[in-house]
């Protein structure tokens, strides 16, 4: 593992015109950042870590998208103090910071008190601990402890000088298929379309005998599925998203000053959810270079900036 990773996540910030409270920005301020992980490194190599990417010409670092058990080391007991020295340092060299809420990595105790906060697969095998992005982005325990994680973060942070924005989760991408989120789509069609009469009309299922008479009979995307399901559960994956980005983002603009910028990084051309139904809400777009990885494409990035400034 690196110390920091200055090449790895280049997250790129395009302004939301949408957000009618989204912060004015610098114009003649270019920001050159970079993912830093200070839970991960004894505290005494802060210093060296911080004077290098001073020396490097970095004035912002991201941190804490992935730090849920060393901020919450058990339900309920909260220890950010050591967030608060990483940021006290950071702003000694001039290092301004970026804070992730850390949900896209659930600490251990959490899954073990609460299983059915992990994701199903489409084989009814549930995820198991030890790796991240295992959480299920429906299940309504998990949204609750997120949120109080997030507005933790917020009461603590959200009027700091040296904080200048958040991001929600790191890289929304796993989705369950869990019986409960099978229900929760079930509901989410019933809004949507009203009637089974509708339903069954608008998605033509008396082809090939698919007709649904009661709303517990339809099924979650199936790969070979009706159209109307696919495009329908696509949907639902992309208003589930915004809502559990919601969850969070609320809770920290009830607490947070409002020259703190809220984003999310998205994936560039990643194609499993609606960027556009997701980025509502946001101050700021902004997605995800791997340049460190080979991914220098000029044209290919050049496209990528292009796409995440029209969400």
């Amino acid at each position: 593992m690196k110390r920091i990773l200055p090449a790895v996540l280049a997250t790129l910030l395009f302004a939301n015109p949408l957000v009618s409270q989204a912060p004015a920005t610098n114009a003649t301020k270019l920001y050159l950042g970079a993912a830093w992980y200070p839970e991960a490194w004894p505290e005494s190599r802060w210093e060296r870590d911080l004077t290098l990417m001073q020396q490097a010409g970095i004035n912002f670092v991201r941190i804490t998208e992935f730090a849920w058990s060393a901020m919450e080391p058990s339900e309920g007991q909260y220890d950010l103090d050591w967030v608060n020295r990483a940021i006290r340092q950071a702003e000694k060299h001039g290092i301004a910071v970026v804070l992730g809420t850390p949900s896209a990595a659930p600490p251990a105790w959490l899954t073990q008190k609460y299983p059915e906060t992990l994701w199903v697969d489409q084989n009814g095998k549930r995820a198991e601990h030890g790796n991240r992005q295992q959480f299920n982005w429906a299940n309504p325990k998990y949204r609750e402890l997120s949120a109080k994680m997030a507005s933790a973060m917020a009461e603590r942070f959200g009027h700091d000088p040296n904080v200048i924005g958040w991001q929600i989760d790191n890289e929304y991408a796993e989705v369950s298929y869990d019986p409960e989120t099978k229900k929760v789509f079930q509901d989410w069609l019933r809004a949507h379309y009203g009637t089974l009469d509708a339903l069954n009309a608008r998605w033509t299922t008396s082809y090939w005998s698919q007709t649904y008479n009661d709303w517990s009979q339809i099924p979650i995307e199936t790969k070979y599925g009706n159209p109307g399901l696919l495009l329908s559960w696509k949907r639902f994956i992309s208003d589930t998203w915004r809502s559990y980005q919601k969850n969070q983002l609320d809770v920290i603009r009830a607490k947070a000053d409002h020259r703190q910028w809220i984003t999310t990084n998205m994936m560039g051309w990643f194609d499993e959810y609606d960027h556009y139904t997701v980025s509502q809400d946001l101050d700021l777009t902004s997605w995800d270079d791997y340049v460190g990885s080979g991914h220098l494409n000029a044209a290919r990035n050049g496209a990528a900036h292009d796409l995440t400034r029209g969400f």
